[in-house]
Parts: C-alpha cells; sequence; structure tokens
C-alpha cells in the first residue's frame, strides 16, 4: 500500500507523538445510530455530580439534562464534571485555511502578552459557559495520575557537580585507551564498541567508534573475499554494528548462514561462542531492509536457535539472560536508556570494571539532570491549570516526559525534552478533546484555539532558535504547518466518527501516521537538535526526512493500536487500523493483529534503511535517529497494552529509570582509598570516577582492536551498557578498521565465523557501515551443519542483526525467522537461571534494535551484575556509574520537564511540557468534543487565529489559551539560546496533530471505517510523533532557518516512520486525554526556541489530526482503512512530537527546518504509523468493548482488507509493522 512508501516532497508532515491510552472506563459505548451531541446552554461549576459509566448499547453520547464538571473523568468512580444541553448539532466548518492567513494572524497577534492568558486560564474558580443544555460529553473514565506533584518535585539525585564530571572523565579516557589496545582485534573491537552501545556510554566515544568501525568496515567487511570464512559472530556483529553507524553491509554476507552455524557447532556444553554468533546475528537481523531474505531467514533461524538455546543454558546466567532479554525484543527495537540499565544491572559482574563504573555514573549523572527537567515540567504543568479545569482529559505529565527520554536521552537534549513534554501535553489535550469531548463545530473551533495556545510555545521555541542562530533562521512556519496537520486529521477522525463512517485500511493509515502526531513531534524535535543555517538547509531536511518520519510514525499507530484499540473500543472510540482491517476484509480480530505486526515489521525494515542511508552519509543523523527513537517507544509503551491510559502498566519501566544504580563494590574500594569524598561523594567525586573509567575503556578498546570479534564485542557491550556514548569517537575508529579489515567485500566474509559475522553486521549497519545482507547468505547451510552444542551467543548476534535489516532484504528476513526459531528451541535446553537463558529470552522479547537504549542498559547492567566474568568490571563500573549520574540529570528533569542526556536538561523540560499538552489535546478531540467544536477547534489552529477564540466553547477557550502561552514561551526560550525564531514551524505540528485528531473523530462519528492506508496517514501524525520532534529539533543545535529547512527535509521520512511505529504501538495498547494547556504550551516552546536560537517554530507545530476522529465519531462515519491510516498515524501524536523534538535540538534557519521537515516527512510517517498499528492491535478489544469504536463497522473494515489481502487482520497488521520498521530503520 502506498502508505508505506516515502512521502512527496509536497507532503511532508511533523505530527507529535500522541502518547494516548485509556483507563477504567468506557469513553462511546453507543451504538452506530447514538447521538453524539444535542445543543442547549450550560453552565459550568465546581459543585460534583454523579455520572454514571455510559455503556449502554444505545446510549447518546450527550444525554439531556443539567451536569456539572467535577471529578476527574479517568477516575474509577467515573465521578465527573460534564456538559449539558439539548438540540441538534450544528454545521463543520472548513477544516484548513490558507498558510497566509496563519501568517497575517501570527503578526498580528505575535507578541501578545503570555502572563494575562495565564491570569485568565488559571485566575477564575469557575467560568460560565453558553452552551447547549442538553450536551452530553463522553467520558473516558481516566485514572488519575499515579505522579502527584509533590512526589515529582521531592525527587533529587546527588550525582551532579564537578567531582562526578572529574571521574567521568577519567574514567572516558581509560575507555578511549581499551579502545586503542582493542583496535587489532576486530571481534574485541566490536564487542566493546557494542557494550559502549549498550551500557549507554557510547555518545562519550562517537569519534574513537566511527574511526574504529570505519577500520573494521575497510579491513573485514568491504568485500566478499572479507567475508568468506569469517567466524559468525564477527560477521553478525559487525553486520549490526556497521550498518547502525551507516556503513553498506549487504546481507549477502550471511547467505550460506545456516551451513555457517552448523560448521561452526561446539562439541562441549561449555563452548558458547556459538550461541553468542546467533545472538549478534539474531540482532543483526534486525538491522534488515526491505526485501532482504536472507537476514529474515537468519532472523527466523536464530530465533528458533536461540529459543532451543536458552533451555539448555543456565537462565540465571548471563548468557541466558541476554538470550532472553533479546528474544523479548531486539535491541534495534529498544529504547536506548532502558536498554543501558537492563544490560548494567545484567552484566554488572562480567564487563569490564572500568566500562561498568563509567555506566553507572554516567547513567546517574544522566537521571539527576532528567529529575530536574522533570521537577520545572511538573510546575510548568501546574500553572497550565489543565489538570483541573480539562477534568475529562488525562494527566500525564511523567509519562509524557518518559516519551522524550525515548526519543533523546542523551544529556545535552534537556531543553529538547522539555518542549517536546509540552508538545506531548499539547498533543494529549487536543486528541483527547477531538475523539472524545468536542463537538465538530467546537474542534473547528478548537484548531483556532491550538493556533492561540500554541502561540507561546512555538513562539517561545522559534525565538529560542533565533536567538542563538547567527544566521536568523525563522523555523515557525514549519512547526505551524506539523500542527495544521496534525489537527487536520484529528478532525479527519471526528468526521469519521460522528458521520459513523469506517475508512479503509489505506485512508485509516493515510490519516492516521499523522495524527498519531509523529510529523509534529519530530518537526520540533528537528529544530530542537539541529543547528540549521538557512531556510534551504531546512527544507532539504524535511525532505530527506519523510520517508522516515512516515515509518516512524506508521510503527508507533500501528503499535497503538495493538495496544489500545480494545480499550478504546470498549468506550467507543474511532475504529483503528484492526477494526478498519476488519470491516475491509471480513477478517477476524486475530487475524487483523497479526496482520498489524506484519505491518510493523515490514515497516522497521523500512525504517533501517533510511536510518542506515542517513548514518552513512552523516546528513540529518540526529533528526533520524529521533524518529528511529520514538518508533522504538511503541514497544515500551504497548507491548503490554496502553501503557500511557493505564500508567500502572508503565510505572515499572518508570521506576527503573528514576532509580539510581548501586555503585559496584569495587568502585567504593577505589575511591575510598583515594577519594575522601566518596563516603559521602559529591558530584564532582562520582564526575571524576566516571572520566578515569572511561579512560580505562578506551584503553580496553585499543587493546583489543587487532581482533575484531574482541572487538564488536565491547562496542556491543558499550552500547548495551548505555556508555558507548562515552566513546563514539573510539568504537567509530574501531567499527572503520572492522569494516574495512572484515566486512568490505564478500571474500573478507567467507569462512568467517557467524557470530563474528552477525555481531559485525549488526554494529556496522548501526553505525552508518553499507554491509549488505548477502554477507548472510550461507548462515543456513553453516548453522546446519553445527555438531554438537549450539553456539547460542552466535545466533543471538545473527537474530539481533536480522534486525536491521531493510527492506527486501530476504536473507535477513530467513535468518530472522531461522535464528527466532532456534533461539525459541534452545532456550528449553538452558539452564532458566543462566545468564545465557537471560539473553536469549531478552533477545527473544524483543530485538535490541527495537528497544529503548536507556531502558535496556539497565536491564544489561543488571544482567551483567548477576553473571561473574560477564563482562569486565571496568565497563560494568563505569555503565553502572554512568547509568546514575543520567538517572540524576533526568531525576532534575523530571522535576520541571525532561529528556535524558545531562546536556539536554531544558530540552528534557520544555518536551515534558509538549507532551502533557498533547495529552490534553488528545483527550479534547477524543473524549470530550463533539465533532463542530472539534472542526471549530482545528480551523482556529489552522488558521492561528486569536481573534477567533470567542467562538469556542470555554473550556476549549481554556485549552487555547493555555496552549498558546505554551508555545510562545518554548520559542521565546529558543529565540534567547539560538537565535532562530521557531514558532512557525511549532504552529504548524500542533494543527497538523490536531486536524489529525479531527479526522478520527469525524470518523468516529460518521461511523466510518477508515482502511489501513487511511488510517496510518492520519495515525502517524495524531500519534504526535511529528509535534515531539519538532519541539526536539529546536531544543538541540540548529544554528539557521536554511538548516532548519535542511534538517526537516533530511528527517521527513524517519519522523513520519518514528510516528508510525509510535502509532501501531499505540493502537496496540491506548488511547485518548486533556488539554487545556495546550494554548500555553506550545506558546512557551515557540518562545523558549525563539530565545534560544533565533528561529521561529511556532508555523510548523501548528498542524492537527485529531479533529478528523472527532469528526469520524461524531458523525457515524467508518472511514476507509487507508482513510483511518491516513489519519491516525498523526492522531497517535508521533508526528507531533518529532516536531517538537527537532526544534529543541538544532535547527539554524528557516530553510533548514522546511529542508529537515521534507527529509524527514517519511520517516515521521513510518513511526506513527508503527505505532499506530501496534497501538490498534494493543487496544483494538478494550475500546469495541468500551464503545469509543463501532464495533460492526470496524469488523466490516477489517473484513474488506482481508478479502483484498487474503490474510488474516493481525497477520496483516503485523506485516505493515514490519514493512515500515523497515522503511524507519533504512532512514
Amino acid at each position: 500500500m502506498d502508505f508505506f512508501n516515502e512521502r512527496s516532497k509536497s507532503s511532508c508532515h511533523y505530527e507529535s507523538c500522541d502518547v494516548i491510552g485509556d483507563e477504567y472506563g468506557c469513553r462511546r459505548g453507543l451504538s452506530p445510530s447514538a447521538c453524539h451531541r444535542r445543543r442547549g446552554p450550560v453552565a459550568v461549576s465546581l459543585s460534583p455530580s454523579p455520572w454514571a459509566c455510559r455503556r449502554e448499547p444505545v446510549a447518546c453520547r450527550r444525554r439531556r439534562g443539567p451536569v456539572t464538571i467535577a471529578v476527574a473523568c479517568r477516575e474509577r468512580a467515573v465521578q465527573h464534571r460534564a456538559w449539558s444541553g439539548g438540540g441538534p448539532g450544528g454545521k463543520s466548518s472548513n477544516v484548513v485555511r490558507g498558510l497566509e492567513v496563519l501568517e497575517e494572524k501570527w503578526r498580528i497577534g505575535r507578541y501578545q502578552s503570555r502572563l494575562g492568558f495565564r491570569r485568565k486560564l488559571c485566575g477564575s474558580k469557575s467560568m460560565a459557559v453558553t452552551e447547549d443544555k442538553s450536551l452530553n460529553r463522553r467520558s473516558a473514565n481516566y485514572a488519575p495520575p499515579l505522579w502527584s506533584f509533590d512526589h515529582v518535585q521531592s525527587l533529587s539525585s546527588k550525582y551532579t557537580g564537578e567531582d562526578y564530571e572529574a571521574r567521568v572523565d577519567s574514567l572516558k579516557k581509560s575507555v578511549k585507551t581499551m579502545i586503542q589496545e582493542v583496535v587489532g582485534n576486530p571481534l574485541k573491537t566490536l564487542e566493546l564498541v557494542d557494550n559502549l552501545q549498550r551500557l549507554g556510554i557510547s555518545y562519550h566515544f562517537e569519534e574513537e567508534i566511527s574511526q574504529v568501525l570505519e577500520m573494521i568496515y575497510n579491513d573485514y567487511y568491504k568485500t566478499q573475499e572479507q567475508w568468506n570464512g569469517m567466524d559468525m559472530n564477527l560477521k553478525a556483529l559487525g553486520f549490526r554494528l556497521l550498518r547502525q553507524h551507516g556503513h553498506h553491509v549487504p546481507q549477502e554476507m550471511f547467505l550460506n548462514f545456516k551451513v555457517k552455524a552448523e560448521n561452526d557447532k561446539p562439541q562441549s556444553d561449555e563452548d558458547n561462542n556459538h550461541v553468542v554468533g546467533m545472538l549478534n546475528l539474531y540482532e543483526a537481523s534486525y538491522h534488515s531492509f526491505e526485501d532482504e531474505s536472507i537476514l529474515d531467514d537468519a532472523r527466523d533461524f536464530t530465533t528458533k536457535y536461540l529459543k532451543e538455546s536458552v533451555d539448555r543454558i543456565d537462565g540465571s546466567s548471563s548468557l541466558g539472560s541476554l538470550i532472553n532479554h533479546a528474544l523479548e525484543l531486539p535491541l534495534h527495537w529498544r529504547i536506548a536508556r532502558l536498554e543501558a540499565k537492563w544490560f548494567i544491572e545484567a552484566y554488572r559482574e562480567i564487563v569490564s570494571p572500568t566500562l561498568m563504573e563509567l555506566a553507572i555514573l554516567d547513567f546517574n549523572m544522566v537521571q539527576a539532570i532528567n529529575l530536574q527537567d522533570l521537577k520545572e515540567s511538573s510546575r510548568w504543568w501546574r500553572n497550565t491549570c489543565w489538570d483541573k479545569k480539562l477534568s475529562f482529559s488525562r494527566d500525564r505529565l511523567v509519562e509524557g516526559y518518559m516519551w522524550t527520554i525515548g526519543v533523546w536521552s542523551l544529556p545535552n537534549f534537556s531543553l529538547g525534552r522539555r518542549t517536546l513534554t509540552k508538545v506531548n501535553a499539547i498533543i494529549t489535550a487536543i486528541d483527547d478533546i477531538y475523539d472524545i469531548y468536542g463537538t465538530l463545530d467546537e474542534l473547528q473551533q478548537f484548531t483556532d484555539i491550538c493556533f492561540l495556545g500554541s502561540f507561546n510555545v512555538i513562539n517561545e521555541m522559534a525565538y529560542n532558535t533565533l536567538a542563538n542562530s547567527n544566521s536568523g533562521v525563522f523555523i515557525l512556519p514549519y512547526l505551524k504547518k506539523a500542527w495544521v496537520d496534525l489537527c487536520n486529521a484529528y478532525l479527519l477522525e471526528a468526521q469519521w466518527y460522528q458521520s459513523g463512517y469506517i475508512p479503509t485500511l489505506e485512508e485509516y493509515l493515510h490519516n492516521a501516521s499523522v495524527s498519531i502526531s509523529v510529523p509534529v513531534g519530530l518537526m520540533h524535535c528537528n529544530f530542537l537538535t539541529s543547528n540549521y543555517t538557512s531556510t534551504q538547509e531546512i527544507q532539504q531536511c524535511i525532505q530527506r526526512s519523510a520517508n522516515i518520519v512516515h515509518y516512524s510514525a506508521l510503527i508507533l499507530r500501528l503499535a497503538d493500536d495493538l495496544g489500545t484499540s480494545s480499550d478504546e473500543m470498549a468506550r467507543g472510540d474511532n475504529p483503528k487500523s484492526i477494526q478498519c482491517y476488519m470491516h475491509e476484509t471480513g477478517a477476524t480480530e486475530d487475524e487483523a493483529r497479526n496482520y498489524m505486526k506484519s505491518l510493523i515489521n515490514k515497516t522497521w525494515k523500512k525504517l533501517t534503511k533510511e536510518r542506515a542511508g542517513a548514518a552513512a552519509t552523516c546528513e540529518f543523523l540526529m533528526e533520524f535517529e529521533c524518529a528511529t527513537n520514538l518508533a522504538r517507544m511503541a514497544p515500551f509503551m504497548y507491548s503490554q497494552g496502553d501503557g500511557y491510559g493505564r500508567p500502572q502498566l508503565a510505572k515499572s519501566n518508570i521506576l527503573s529509570l528514576f532509580q539510581r544504580l548501586q555503585a559496584i563494590m569495587f568502585i567504593k574500594v577505589y575511591v575510598n582509598d583515594r577519594l575522601n569524598l566518596w563516603r559521602n561523594p559529591s558530584e564532582e567525586d562520582y564526575e571524576a570516577r566516571a572520566s578515569s573509567l572511561k579512560k580505562a575503556v578506551k584503553t580496553m578498546i585499543q587493546k583489543v582492536t587487532g581482533n575484531p570479534l574482541n572487538s564488536l564485542a565491547l562496542v556491543d557491550n558499550l552500547q548495551r551498557l548505555g556508555i558507548s556514548y562515552h566513546f563514539e569517537e573510539e568504537i567509530n575508529q574501531v567499527l572503520e578498521l572492522i569494516y574495512d579489515d572484515h566486512f568490505k567485500t564478500q571474500e573478507q566474509w567467507n569462512g568467517m565465523d557467524m557470530n563474528l559475522r552477525a555481531l559485525g553486521f549488526r554494529l556496522l549497519r548501526q553505525h552508518g557501515y553499507h554491509v549488505p545482507q548477502e554477507i548472510f547468505h550461507d548462515f543456513k547451510h553453516k548453522t546446519e551443519h553445527v555438531k554438537g552444542d549450539i553456539d547460542v551467543v552466535g545466533m543471538i548476534n545473527l537474530y539481533e542483526a536480522s534486525y536491521h535489516s531493510f527492506e527486501d532484504e530476504s536473507i535477513l528476513d530467513d535468518v530472522r525467522d531461522f535464528t527466532t526459531e532456534y533461539l525459541k528451541q534452545i532456550r528449553d535446553t538452558i539452564d532458566g537461571s543462566s545468564s545465557l537463558w537471560s539473553l536469549v529470552s531478552h533477545a527473544l522479547e524483543f530485538p535490541l534494535h527495537w528497544r529503548v537504549p536507556r531502558v535496556e542498559a539497565k536491564w544489561f547492567i543488571e544482567e551483567c551484575k548477576k553473571t561473574s566474568g560477564m563482562i569486565d568490571l571496568t565497563l560494568m563500573e563505569l555503565a553502572i556509574l554512568d547509568f546514575n549520574m543520567v538517572q540524576a540529570i533526568h531525576l532534575q528533569d523530571l522535576k520541571y520537564s525532561s529528556s535524558y542526556l545531562p546536556k539536554f536538561s531544558l530540552g528534557r523540560k520544555t518536551l515534558t511540557k509538549v507532551n502533557a499538552m498533547i495529552t490534553t489535546i488528545d483527550d479534547v478531540y477524543d473524549v470530550y468534543g463533539t465533532l463542530d467544536e472539534l472542526q471549530k477547534f482545528t480551523d482556529v489552529i489552522t488558521r492561528w487565529d486569536i481573534n477567533a477564540i470567542e467562538e469556542l466553547p470555554d473550556y476549549m477557550k481554556i485549552c487555547f489559551l493555555g496552549f498558546y502561552n505554551t508555545i510562545n514561551e518554548i520559542t521565546y526560550d529558543n529565540l534567547t539560546n539560538t537565535g532562530l525564531l521557531i514558532l512557525p514551524y511549532l504552529k504548524k505540528a500542533w494543527a497538523d496533530l490536531c486536524k489529525s485528531y479531527l479526522v478520527e473523530a469525524k470518523w468516529y462519528q460518521s461511523g466510518h471505517t477508515p482502511t489501513l492506508q487511511e488510517y496510518l496517514d492520519n495515525a502517524y501524525i495524531s500519534i504526535s510523533g511529528s509535534t515531539v520532534l519538532m519541539h526536539c529539533y529546536f531544543l538541540t543545535s540548529m544554528t539557521s532557518t536554511q538548516e532548519i529547512l535542511q534538517c526537516l527535509e533530511r528527517t521527513n521520512n524517519i519522523v513520519r516512520y518514528s510516528s508510525l511505529i509510535l502509532r501501531l504501538a499505540d493502537d496496540l495498547g491506548t488511547f485518548s486525554i486533556c488539554f487545556l494547556g495546550f494554548y500555553n504550551t506550545i506558546n512557551e516552546i515557540t518562545y523558549d526556541n525563539l530565545t534560544n536560537t533565533g528561529l521561529l517554530i511556532l508555523p510548523y507545530l501548528k498542524k492537527a489530526s485529531y479533529l478528523v476522529e472527532a469528526k469520524w465519531y461524531q458523525s457515524g462515519h467508518t472511514p476507509t482503512f487507508q482513510e483511518y491510516l491516513d489519519n491516525a498515524y498523526t492522531s497517535i501524536s508521533g508526528p507531533t512530537i518529532l516536531m517538537h523534538c527537532y526544534f529543541l535540538t538544532s535547527m539554524n534557519s528557516t530553510q533548514e527546518i522546511l529542508q529537515c521537515m521534507e527529509r524527514t516527512d517519511n520517516i515521521v510517517r513510518y513511526s506513527s504509523l508503527i505505532c499506530r498499528l501496534v497501538n490498534d492491535l494493543a487496544t483494538f478489544s478494550n475500546e469495541m468493548a468500551r464503545g469509543i469504536i463501532q464495533k460492526q463497522s470496524k469488523v466490516t473494515c477489517m473484513r474488506v482488507v482481508l478479502l483484498k489481502t487474503k490474510l488474516k487482520p493481525t497477520s496483516y497488521i503485523n506485516t505493515l509493522i514490519c514493512k515500515t520498521w523497515k522503511k524507519l530503520t533504512k532512514k
């Protein structure tokens, strides 16, 4: 379907990553013929009134009779404040107006005071609302937030100060020495690079890692002659790391991987090298592109092999834990921050002490930054008063902050995380208004409110960008467009809903890839990460990243649908991808879910290829990485259901990132002998120790340079421990050497050990090297001739390598299938308490490529701690120290707003605000607004007209005012810091998000079940990834408008891909929440960005998508699958989040913003689509039960798709997810 293809330059989207969810209760338990709203005046007071949970099959959406807005509708008691009144609904007005009008309105209201709006927002205890008394607002009955204001403000960390920084510097020097020491050993070098990455400290050694990987690529991976005879472990590890870093490593490297695996079979139980090789091949297979059948075969083979191996390996051993971890989720799909935490804990006793100390210290120091950001974001959220004024919406500030950590966890992205948190909050609010609360007229007005509400945040972000840029790049137009697109996608969903229209899957995905809000989020992230020098550069970035944005949005949308569609259907929400597919094809729910999962896998391949291309050219790589990380958040949030709507599902993961890692014993001894402050250490103590450990790790890298397998294993450990960022230069050098010596030609691959081949493939692909899938052309032959015990680690590496495939890499697909089946079988033979069992199980759960690095680092650290000798003690000490130090930063960020790396503290705080606003707006579209209200709101935000606020209902006025102030604030801060005016970009991103929400609302109200294509096209915006990333980009390093445009063009695809992934994951698990502070947050973001960068990014954040969903809902329209996807990938809010994320990074000019938006359009779409599909698979059942989605319409939509594809719906969705992942990975 064409929603998986690259977006054209003229249709770039940056929507915010819609972090949405459901909780305890129904939203839309209505029949297709149920009335949505009746008009009549109403007064809103503070007196509570009991309100029954609306689950009746023929209930009217808004009942007659006086009702008072009271307690938050998400509480289990279902006692809430609601509107009352009577009369028929009104007409919807035009959704989108010309950008010329937006610009004129913006010029009129650009410098209006934010303080006055805040007084209007929070000054009075009650507000009289002129509205029909018969209005009976729906409620999603969301659970109250788990994290109170006082609790967040109480969070603290001691890992700050010069002492910790000095120790980190010392450790970094040691790690650089380690890198140099292993340069001659390609395997050891790759293993060191992998360890640095998994420990979460590789960002400290980017230059070293690039140099090492370049050498490895030239020496081992350039030609087939170099591959031949290569150890599978070296081949797979090198393949993964080289592909990851942009090197061209073909899948043909594993052409005969089965034969190689068979020939390399160990002769004793104690020899686990082959298992390690298979594990590396497993991880490498997830770096496959589309149509890489060899890697697909490698994935299947290694999966099976690892499952079999883990059963005979001690489950408590480090290898067993690593296999289980890999099988759970591949590295390529994991969140770096969480992976670092896991890796540090898992390999505490095995990784080099230097690496471990640095990793732990780095983790805790970054955590300290995050906590500070979160505290500031919490204070901002409290000042918006959204939690009180918009009680029907989700209050998910901390959860929204978690999205920013997943998108970009490095310490220097603090401003980006704070901005993206605002974006997330706005998207959530808009989504909830479009989806469940506003009428169609109100939604149209609310789009105008989005203009006002986004003013402060977007203006703030644009101003900061302009202020910090010497080029004076103006990013506001790009943000405005992103938000307009998002709101349009929301509006379409609202129209579908109100009309009862069920879109085809194609329709759904087309809209959902926008409504997932990935394009909006990536647009923000774009300007927050890049320093654009001109508008032309921004446009190039937008064009370049169009595909990966689309793929990211698609993955997020599908994952969202898989995780949340059940809850949303239970409360009467719009049909998601699952229901659209069932309605279109007549498939069963299980068939639809399997299909969405296949879509996620397919999209992952596309995303992997897009990302690999960016890594190879080092062009807009940060923007592409944001989109990829956004897609990785899909399984984190939605694999167990709706982790956003039901915050208790994600509570343990969130807690894990805010709990300090305990320093290992030898760290205490070391410091007690040499420092007097260690017993009561200061920040400087930890930094000094971390610095010393990093020096030791660098020495380790140098020592293993001559051994490719040891080098790759070290690199892999550094990555998994979350400390590879400390050794990026060393790792690059090592991988370069390994690539040149072992992975450049087929001659180098031939005869290579499968473990080396798989590990090298994964790490090299991960670092952008061209390592073809043909490196595994013989993987079946090698594995089938293995005698005796199997090298489980090698099979894990092969399994992980297969997930770095691109589209059409059939070899890697075969590798993935083969290794998956193998690992599943072998797991039953491994001792369940061994580390190998844990590794196999972890890999089978999710590949590394799909995991969140920070979460993976935590797991890997804990796993290393269990098994002595699994990881060098130096590595383990550094990983634990780094984890705790980064965690300290995060805890600090969390008190305001959040992100991951220390230097991005302001970004994290800003992104937390963004996330909170996304949550609120999402709930307005999704839960509260009527189709008419949502239509009006979408129109307001599209025009960005402050004068139109009087046309809106009072609750939408509150939303718009809060949103307006926030966007101005973000713009101002960004202008102050960077000299870039980013307001236009942020406004566009938010408008796109609201439009995406509106699409979903229309689908729902019309009873229309969209096709998967329709859904994803909208959902990748409504997932809000684009909006968040737009803020994120401007919170980093944009220097000019031209650079911003280049970044937007470059990252357009990855933003889309990230949004799709987020949308699909969201669909698997959740849907809904609030909107009050949308106005303040967007303007705050714009204001901050304008202050910091000089870029006005407001226009880029103003796109809408929630209104679409509201229109669907209120009209009873059932969109086609294509309609559904077209809006859902935006309404999933992935584009919106990514839009903010972009502006929170490094936009330098308006031209650069445009380039970035054009470049990242597809990856934003892919990310959003993935999230939407996963979300649909996870949430379909609950949503149907709650009456949010018209069940019969969605079933019909799915059946139509089945009849066309002859696939099971679930299988089809899974195929879409995988396909989008490949596109996102490639970008």
